[in-house]
């Protein structure tokens, strides 16, 4: 090392607290919320009636925010597979 330098150690901003605040004890700090399991999101299902995969997207507290296809969609599609000129889905073409 050259002469002259010198390291000196410091603390790392993580351990130093920040000058003005005082910690809060632990019967004064608010609850936490519990923990949740966590979930896949997206997360995706088959709708069986449909023989379709359905996107849905969980919002806060696991409740579904967003699908694809909407579920307007859906009905959509289960309304159509109920009407008889419909073809069958082997007579479709893939292509």
């Amino acid at each position: 090392m050259p002469d002259g330098i010198t390291i000196s150690s410091y603390a790392s901003p993580a351990s130093a607290a920040p000058p003005n605040v005082l910690p809060v004890p632990a019967e004064l700090a608010p609850p936490r919320p519990a923990m949740t399991p966590m979930q896949p999101n997206p997360s995706y299902r088959i709708d069986p009636s449909l023989n379709m995969v359905v996107i849905e997207f969980i919002g806060d507290g696991g409740v579904v925010k967003s699908s694809l296809p909407t579920p307007r969609q859906l009905d959509a599609y289960q309304r159509s597979a109920a009407r008889p000129d419909t073809p069958p889905a082997s007579l479709l073409v893939k292509t």
